[in-house]
C-alpha cells in the first residue's frame, strides 16, 4: 500500500516537473522565434562554447580522478601479487604442511586483511566480484576450479589498470608462474 502511494507520487511529481519543463521551453521556443536571427544565431553559438566548455572541464575531472585512482589500484594488485607469490614460494617449500585446512598463518592473514581494505575502497566492482569468487573456492579442494578462478581473477585486473587482455589465451598469466604449461593448456580446454 506504501508502494503504491509512494510510486503515485512520484509519478505525479515526475509528470508536474515534465510539464514544467515543456512550458518553460514553449515560451523560450516562442521568444527565439520573434528575434533577429543574428542574435539567435549569436546565442545559439554562445551556448555551445558554454556547454562545450562545462563538457571538457568535467571531462578533465574524470581524467584525473580515474588516473589518480590508478595510482592507488597499482600500489593495491602489487601487494596482491606479491602476496600470491610469497605465498607460492612457501607452500612449494613445505611451510603450510603443520596448518590446518582452511586456516592461515597470523602474518598472512594481517597481509589479506591489509588488501581486503584497499580492495574495497580501490578495487573495481569486477575484480571485487572475482576475487570473492577467487576467496570462496579457496577452502575446497578442487585445485583446477581454484586455477581458473585465479586467471580470471588476474584478466580482471589487468583490464582494471587499463591493460589489454586481447592477444592472452586463457591460463596464459598463469603459465608465468606455473611451470606446467601443458596442464594448464589441459585445463582450459
Amino acid at each position: 500500500m506504501k508502494k503504491a502511494l509512494g510510486t503515485t507520487i512520484s509519478l505525479l511529481f515526475s509528470f508536474i516537473l515534465l510539464y514544467g519543463f515543456y512550458l518553460i521551453l514553449s515560451k523560450i521556443f516562442l521568444s527565439i522565434n520573434e528575434l533577429n536571427p543574428n542574435v539567435v544565431a549569436s546565442i545559439i553559438a554562445a551556448l555551445t562554447a558554454v556547454f562545450g566548455f562545462l563538457y571538457n572541464q568535467h571531462q578533465t575531472k574524470i581524467r584525473e580522478i580515474k588516473e589518480t585512482h590508478r595510482a592507488k589500484k597499482v600500489e593495491l594488485y602489487n601487494e596482491f601479487m606479491e602476496m600470491m607469490f610469497e605465498f607460492l614460494d612457501q607452500e612449494k617449500q613445505g611451510k603450510f604442511k603443520n596448518i590446518p585446512d582452511g586456516k592461515l598463518p597470523r602474518d598472512v592473514e594481517i597481509k589479506f586483511m591489509k588488501f581486503h581494505r584497499g580492495l574495497i575502497t580501490w578495487g573495481s566492482s569486477v575484480v571485487i566480484q572475482k576475487y570473492i569468487a577467487f576467496r570462496n573456492f579457496t577452502t575446497k579442494p578442487n585445485s583446477s576450479h581454484l586455477l581458473r578462478l585465479v586467471n580470471d581473477l588476474l584478466l580482471a585486473i589487468r583490464k582494471d589498470l587499463g591493460n589489454s587482455n586481447l592477444m592472452l589465451k586463457k591460463g596464459d598469466l598463469l603459465k608465468i608462474f606455473i611451470n606446467d604449461s601443458n596442464e594448464i593448456d589441459k585445463l582450459f580446454k
